[in-house]
């Protein structure tokens, strides 16, 4: 398991198709309006699948919306693209952050 690789797990379609996707997971599910922001980290595994979805940070009070977040970082496993090190696909800890507004979600990725 890695903290950093040579290539990071990243986005298979961009970061704007990743937040389209979670917003459109989150309305599909009936999830209540959220505001707030909240930082994850998971990991990414060799198939790109995530695991391990853990919260870190959170101004959210409603634990409802964060379980609900944590199921569709999950349910967005195939948006990944796994690491590399020294050829070979491996598992990396990966942190996010999600920013949500009324104008839309921000996605960043930390290092680790």
């Amino acid at each position: 398991m890695f903290s950093l690789s040579e290539v990071m797990p990243d986005f298979k379609y961009g970061v704007r198709k990743f937040a389209d996707s979670l917003k459109l997971y989150l309305q599909n599910n009936n999830a209540p309006p959220i505001t707030g922001s909240a930082k994850f980290e998971l990991t990414i595994l060799r198939s790109g699948e995530i695991e391990n979805v853990s919260l870190i940070l959170t101004d959210i009070d409603d634990k409802n919306s964060i379980e609900i977040i944590e199921k569709a970082l999950k349910g967005l496993s195939s948006q990944w693209l796994p690491g590399k090190q020294n050829g070979f696909l491996v598992c990396v800890y990966r942190r996010i952050g999600l920013n949500f507004s009324d104008k839309g979600i921000l996605v960043t990725l930390f290092k680790h």
